[in-house]
């Protein structure tokens, strides 16, 4: 995750902002291109997940509706997960991890 104003990120991610293909601890992640840092909004960390959803999984694969950001279970890396519409908390606890507090 690269800086940008308000981020809650920080720079411990190596500046690749990760999106996980499902809610699930073993996901497949991908990172965006550096171009979609300044599309990041910290008050909505998985809107640019799903913008470029197709980009990064494939045009057949459905766009989930609703997304939560949380820590890599067992460790620091921060993850954009398609949330099954849990809601960010539950999303979190579902696979182990901790939730990000929004920017």
């Amino acid at each position: 995750m690269a800086v940008a104003g308000g981020m809650p990120w920080g720079e411990d991610a190596g500046g690749k902002m990760m999106c996980a293909r499902t809610l699930a601890r073993g996901a497949d992640l991908s990172g965006l291109p550096s171009d979609a840092v300044k599309e990041f909004d910290p008050k909505d960390p998985g809107a640019v997940c799903a913008r470029r959803w197709k980009e990064m999984w494939g045009p057949s694969e459905p766009v989930p509706t609703s997304f939560a950001a949380c820590y890599y279970p067992g460790g620091a890396g921060k993850v954009v997960w398609p949330a099954d519409g849990l809601g960010q908390d539950r999303a979190c606890a579902r696979i182990g991890a901790r939730p990000i507090p929004a920017g």
